[in-house]
């Protein structure tokens, strides 16, 4: 804008460097919102996950026993007792 106010540049290579500055910080921010899903679903995929009553413990002032407790899985395999996760739900 300065060069602009110089009389070094035209207002349409201003505009033109705000549209591609612009499209710039959007790319970035889906980029960014991409790593984030990736980064949600290899956690899934590799077995990841929580229980939301196990969360909400943690709001209403559970103990530190409570807090501690493991997370049960959601899907997929279960834990057997060797704690291998073989077994499968139902079985």
């Amino acid at each position: 804008m300065n060069r602009y106010r110089a009389g070094a540049v035209s207002y349409i290579d201003v505009v033109t460097a705000q549209t591609i500055a612009l499209t710039n910080e959007r790319t970035e921010d889906q980029i960014q919102a991409r790593r984030v899903d990736a980064a949600a679903l290899l956690v899934k995929a590799l077995g990841g996950g929580w229980d939301r009553t196990a969360l909400a413990g943690a709001d209403t002032g559970a103990t530190s026993a409570d807090k501690s407790a493991k997370p049960t899985p959601r899907r997929g395999n279960v834990p057997d007792e060797a704690g291998t996760g073989t077994s499968k739900p139902g079985a």
